[in-house]
């Protein structure tokens, strides 16, 4: 008896072996191909030898991407809004280029974009779309650049944006005798002139400070440890902040940046090098570099 029901389980595992596999009907393959809608970097993954993106990521770029259980249909429609650019959808599926990464399974699921039905490809639940067909159905310009191995879609009606940037705003208060670091609150504005980001004003100890960062998605200054006196409590409320991970709540009591005005909730990170120690506030979005005019880095306690 007990033989049989092996026998039994063996061929039961045999048969669903068989059927899991009739339902791979391709691969998805690890690529180095970046991509980008509107300048932003999206996800994408190589799909028999197409680029293809994850139909869900898509509400981060532009998109309504609207579910139907009882139809079976996945439906995905242009907005006119801006991006929000999640930086955390920015993950390929890395590795040596050319080899297997996950199968792709049969699906019964439906895709339609502005209303045209797409081939969907489904991958552990998810529904991949090709950047081919959602430029074709919404009228987007896509282009592929072999040499810089990157394609790259424009939405209807939109432009590209520089959504990856950064610059370093050399202090011209740093050097000079006697210079401290503290609390302080800065202004950097960009030149109409060059593009450039300059020191136009501030307050509070921050000749002691060298460098201030100002990156798509992150604003941070930097210290030279063995030359600077630090003047106060901030410092060593940042250094607590980084090592309990604080969240934005917390690290807006010590460090705050606004830009154009309008305050950018965010974690604290920091690295160091040849004598020098860094401090940045970093955001949960990518900031196109054509929206920022002026941006504001305030470190010490929130009164």
């Amino acid at each position: 008896m007990k033989r049989q029901v092996c026998v039994l389980a063996g061929l039961f595992s045999a048969l669903w072996a068989v059927t899991a596999q009739a339902g791979v009907i391709g691969q998805v393959y690890h690529t180095d191909i970046s991509t980008f809608v509107d300048g932003a970097p999206v996800s994408s993954y190589n799909v028999n030898q197409e680029m293809a993106v994850v139909a869900e990521d898509l509400r981060a770029y532009g998109y309504d991407v609207v579910w139907d259980g009882v139809n079976r249909t996945l439906s995905i429609t242009q907005t006119e809004e801006p991006l929000s650019a999640v930086k955390h959808q920015t993950e390929n599926a890395q590795g040596e280029v050319g080899t297997a990464w996950a199968n792709v399974y049969d699906t019964d699921i439906s895709t339609f974009v502005e209303g045209k039905e797409v081939p969907g490809y489904n991958i552990d639940g998810q529904t991949l779309v090709r950047w081919k067909d959602l430029a074709a159905a919404t009228g987007a310009q896509y282009q592929w650049l072999p040499e810089q191995r990157e394609a790259r879609l424009v939405r209807k009606g939109f432009a590209e944006q520089t959504y990856l940037w950064s610059q370093t705003v050399y202090n011209e208060m740093a050097h000079q005798e006697n210079a401290i670091a503290g609390g302080f609150t800065v202004e950097l504005t960009k030149s109409e002139e060059d593009g450039l980001f300059h020191v136009t004003g501030g307050s509070g100890a921050f000749g002691g400070i060298d460098y201030f960062y100002v990156e798509c998605d992150r604003v941070g200054f930097s210290r030279y440890q063995r030359i600077y006196q630090w003047d106060g409590e901030e410092l060593p409320a940042l250094e607590k902040l980084i090592e309990e991970q604080a969240g934005p709540t917390a690290v807006s009591q010590w460090m705050r940046v606004t830009v154009n005005g309008v305050p950018y909730d965010g974690t604290l990170q920091k690295g160091q090098g040849n004598g020098h120690r860094d401090y940045f506030l970093c955001f949960d979005r990518l900031v196109p570099l054509e929206e920022v005019e002026q941006i504001c880095l305030e470190v010490g306690q929130k009164e």
